[in-house]
């Protein structure tokens, strides 16, 4: 478990916004959720996340 668990924006954790985030391009993201979202704003969440989505072997 990492502090982007616990962080949480418009209802969900910023590590739950960024596994969408992996899963979706841009464009539909920002349909559904209504707000882009960029994971490195967030130091180390980008990398963190691309783990869980992908496994430590990428």
């Amino acid at each position: 478990m990492s502090t982007y668990d616990l962080l949480t924006y418009q209802g969900k954790s910023l590590m739950e916004w960024a596994i969408i985030w992996f899963n979706t391009d841009n464009d539909t993201f920002f349909k559904l959720y209504g707000f882009n979202f960029n994971p490195h704003k967030y130091p180390g969440l980008y990398e963190l996340a691309r783990k869980r989505v992908y496994g430590s072997e990428v």
